[in-house]
């Protein structure tokens, strides 16, 4: 399990952005995916897309934080 957590964005349309999330979500890195994801939100794309194929795994803050999300 690694404690760190990246986003990359991309932005195929003018309508959706796609977030791929790298890394363990868990109590030490759900805060910053929470963060990150919600600044995608913000900038107004009316689809955002969270990509966790490469997230080897996921703890009940995580969860947690993607459903806040």
């Amino acid at each position: 399990m690694t404690h760190t957590l990246r986003l990359t964005g991309q932005r195929p349309g003018p309508h959706v952005a796609i977030a791929a999330v790298i890394g363990d979500v868990d109590m030490r890195t759900a805060p910053s995916l929470r963060t990150q994801a919600l600044e995608i939100i913000q900038q107004g794309p009316p689809h955002v897309v969270l990509d966790l194929a490469q997230v080897g795994f996921c703890d009940s803050s995580g969860l947690s934080a993607l459903i806040g999300i």
